[in-house]
């Protein structure tokens, strides 16, 4: 992703407001998502206290701010969203770039075993 031009990698959480809203829209889910690409995963799960997650890539942090307040300002009455874990793609730590590459390989040796 960094060779991509993109500088950061975040995971946000959010916590749906039930008692307002007992039934989410999944339709106005999935349109949002569709107009913001940079989501690479988006689910409902359960842990930490959140009970959503959505994985994003951005080519920076101007990228990020403008789609987390997009995010904030639509989702507003549905839930609260308050935590994101960032990471910066281009830093030296990253021990292991997003890839499936090594998993692929790994399920390809399993099947020839």
């Amino acid at each position: 992703l960094a060779k991509l031009g993109f500088e950061m990698i975040v995971v946000t959480f959010g916590k749906r407001d039930f008692q307002k809203h007992p039934e989410i829209n999944l339709q106005k889910a999935k349109d949002f998502a569709e107009r913001h690409p940079g989501i690479i995963f988006g689910a409902a799960g359960s842990g930490l206290g959140y009970d959503r997650i959505a994985v994003s890539i951005h080519r920076n942090y101007s990228d990020y701010s403008k789609f987390l307040q997009e995010m904030r300002s639509e989702w507003a009455e549905i839930m609260d969203i308050k935590d994101s874990f960032i990471v910066s793609l281009t830093s030296k730590e990253v021990i292991q770039p997003l890839s499936l590459k090594h998993f692929a390989n790994h399920l390809k040796n399993e099947e020839e075993s």
